[in-house]
């Protein structure tokens, strides 16, 4: 956590995102990439197996959201059943968070660093 939070204070925009996916519809999911060629690299063995581990595994998933979502990196949870409401809910989340991030005063550490890393490019440039 104190990792993140220095990228944070440093200026770095940390989007988390969960996608979750109903028991049902991964079965689906599986079933159809073992009938088509092409995807049938992205099923294993393991992934079968882990499905009799679902219970197990969601509330791991619950306590990783609840023990490393914070203010400056909260999780967004995304419900992936339906692949194009996940994206457009994920580039949304991005946009908000980006356009937040732009509206807020600047933090006297990173505006430092943003410009001396601007000026090295510009230096690097003009040495070529």
């Amino acid at each position: 956590m104190r990792a993140l939070h220095e990228r944070t204070e440093a200026g770095v925009i940390v989007v988390k995102f969960w996608l979750q996916t109903s028991r049902e519809e991964q079965f689906k999911r599986f079933r159809a990439r073992e009938q088509v060629a092409h995807k049938r690299f992205k099923i294993t063995e393991d992934d079968w197996r882990n499905r009799d581990k679902w219970d197990a595994y969601r509330q791991a998933v619950c306590d990783m959201v609840d023990r490393t979502s914070t203010g400056e990196a909260p999780w967004t949870l995304v419900e992936s059943n339906d692949k194009p409401y996940a994206r457009v809910k994920i580039l949304r989340t991005l946009c908000e968070r980006l356009e937040a991030a732009l509206a807020a005063p600047p933090r006297p550490g990173v505006a430092v660093a943003v410009a001396a890393a601007a000026n090295q490019k510009a230096a690097a440039k003009t040495r070529k």
